[in-house]
């Protein structure tokens, strides 16, 4: 009996210490500090201080076994003040000279014109679980062509944070705008010896969200965002001062015979664009870490390599050789329209070009670009052109794909004859044959193509008319009959296993609309066996509809999703879970036949 009592007694002792072992994070910091001190000479101070405690031989071994600080000692010193580790029982590992390592970033890695800068990593030694890492440093830097107070940080890490500090020393009469987004702290501001101190402690912040499908401009994190511009318009003024898209006349030449065989404006865009994207590589540099320099176009073309920036002013520089007016873009995120933001919040560069009397608004970095409309209010798009910088307006579209079909069901094979229409911007934008490859892939699901033809009403709505056939392959004289479904939309977001439960806000790439109605002749020699199938489902964010049914030799399918929401927030997701398990219900996916002997 007593053996008994004792094993019941560890069974429980495991569970909890089970249970508290769960409950821990795999490392939490104590404290974390960042002080920034701009000076009325224009050079800043970057104050970092970590307190960090190790909860698990994941925090240490895949973690946070060491820091890794990036700097341009070009115009930037570090300097470390402090790096220790106190062990559980409390002793002292200073951090070992050889623990401090300069190595190249990875990013400059193939530039060789950036192979000054500097990552220092180091390697925290005496880790084990129940230590605590103990960082302090500060990073110098001199004045650069652009000073201005510009901050934009995420305050928020891969694990907890009890105590968050930050803290803004500038000129006291220097003009700041600062927002803070899902944060409410107000700052304890102090003036002493002509400087204006700002002070934040924010407490208890959680762990960045691990979940797929985070929103692409992080409106859901903690952000402290601080510029002593006037207004962004000020510190694009600057930006655009530094995009001067001026070639050499040898490298105009080489520009123009980039584009020599484009029959048309809008082929000679995509011609340069190629080039740009396959040709010189990008250097994932920014401005902040080239001390918000650019080389000129000439230079970056020579050594077929450049930062984002870099590479937006040569790809305007290509395009005005060839006779175009390239007007470059900046785009913020679509949640701080309104706020303070300067050079540093700048979520994307692009360049926005008219070909054909069509505007095209596209990346030197990658392609095809998707269109602007689709994301619509998500984004905050300005236009930087010579005649000022101004805001787009851009309204969001939705996406539909519209897809009717004869389908014939003979014994060995299927034919289809077919109509699919691609509205709402849902087609990125392309060069001519990328585009029409990209329609006619809508096609595939049906099999074979052996007729197609292309139509479009606008430069964003396309026809695709086709005719396909596939073989139907029978097992123990049964058919499994996929009805066809694009990959170009919702299969595409690769959604088709989604958590039952969600904790942050989900975000999907854009509104949309998709409808198939089929209609399906049954040849003799198949028995269709499928039951009469009718899902119907509308919620706030948006709804499904499929009805299955044999009229005589006929089979009626339709099928449609709409998606009106997409921003989820952890409330709204079981109502989004639920459309799309619907959606994807094999009720509505499969049909089921059998082969009959013909001549019984």
């Amino acid at each position: 009996m007593k053996k008994i009592k004792y094993t019941i007694l560890l069974i429980i002792c495991i569970l909890s210490i089970s249970t508290v072992s769960k409950a821990l994070p795999e490392a939490e910091f104590t404290k974390l500090l960042k002080e920034y001190t701009y000076k009325p000479d224009g050079s800043l101070e970057l104050h970092y201080s970590k307190i960090l405690k190790i909860n698990s031989h994941i925090a240490f071994n895949n973690l946070y076994g060491e820091t890794f600080v990036v700097y341009n000692p070009a115009f930037q010193e570090l300097k470390i003040n402090e790096s220790y580790t106190k062990q559980a029982g409390g002793n002292i590992v200073k951090t070992p000279q050889n623990a401090f390592n300069e190595v190249l970033p990875r990013a400059a890695s193939g530039a060789p014109y950036y192979n000054h800068l500097k990552e220092m990593v180091i390697t925290h030694t005496g880790l084990e679980i129940g230590a605590t890492i103990y960082l302090d440093y500060t990073l110098f830097s001199k004045p650069v062509s652009y000073n201005c107070i510009d901050i934009d940080e995420i305050l928020q890490e891969a694990c907890p944070i009890k105590e968050y500090t930050v803290i803004l020393n500038i000129p006291a009469d220097q003009e700041l705008n600062y927002t803070l987004c899902n944060l409410s702290a107000k700052p304890k501001i102090t003036t002493q010896n002509g400087i204006k101190q700002y002070r934040w402690t924010f407490k208890n912040i959680p762990a960045a969200s691990q979940e797929a499908f985070q929103p692409v401009n992080r409106e859901n994190k903690p952000r402290f965002i601080a510029s002593g511009n006037k207004s962004c318009k000020e510190a694009l003024e600057i930006l655009k001062s530094k995009i001067q898209p001026v070639l050499s006349p040898e490298n105009t030449a080489f520009a123009q015979k980039l584009a020599e065989k484009a029959e048309n404006e809008r082929e000679k865009v995509f011609c340069i664009q190629n080039y740009m994207v396959n040709q010189v590589n990008t250097i994932d540099l920014s401005l902040e870490n080239t001390a918000y320099t650019l080389r000129t176009p000439d230079e970056v073309l020579q050594t077929s390599y450049g930062t984002k920036a870099e590479k937006t002013a040569l790809f305007a520089a290509l395009l005005k050789a060839n006779g175009l007016t390239p007007e470059p873009v900046v785009v913020y995120p679509g949640n701080l329209k309104n706020k303070s933001k300067g050079i540093n919040t700048i979520q994307e560069l692009k360049i926005k070009v008219n070909a054909d009397k069509h505007p095209l608004f596209l990346s030197a970095m990658y392609q095809p670009a998707e269109s602007l409309e689709l994301r619509g209010g998500k984004d905050e798009i300005w236009l930087l052109s010579d005649s000022g910088i101004r805001p787009l307006t851009v309204i969001q579209s939705e996406g539909q794909i519209r897809c009717q079909a004869d389908i014939i069901l003979k014994p060995t094979e299927t034919t289809a004859k077919g109509i699919i229409d691609i509205q709402g911007g849902l087609l990125p934008m392309a060069s001519k044959n990328s585009l029409e490859k990209r329609i006619k892939a809508f096609s595939e699901p049906f099999g074979q193509t052996t007729e197609s033809q292309i139509s479009s009403e606008s430069a964003v709505n396309y026809r695709l008319s086709f005719k396909a056939n596939s073989p139907l392959v029978s097992q123990d004289g049964y058919i499994v009959y996929n009805l066809p479904e694009t990959e170009q939309g919702i299969k595409s977001w690769e959604m088709s296993r989604l958590n039952t439960d969600r904790k942050s806000t989900l975000e999907i790439p854009y509104l949309i609309t998709e409808t198939y109605d089929y209609l399906l002749s049954i040849e003799p020699g198949i028995e269709f066996k499928s039951n009469p199938v009718e899902i119907k489902k509308q919620n706030k964010i948006g709804s499904v509809n499929i009805r299955i049914r044999q009229i005589n030799n006929t089979i009626q399918v339709h099928k449609e999703i709409q998606l009106s929401k997409n921003t989820i927030t952890p409330a709204e997701y079981a109502d989004f879970r639920a459309l799309l398990t619907e959606w994807q219900n094999p009720l509505g996916q499969k049909l089921i036949f059998k082969k009959n002997d013909i001549n019984k």
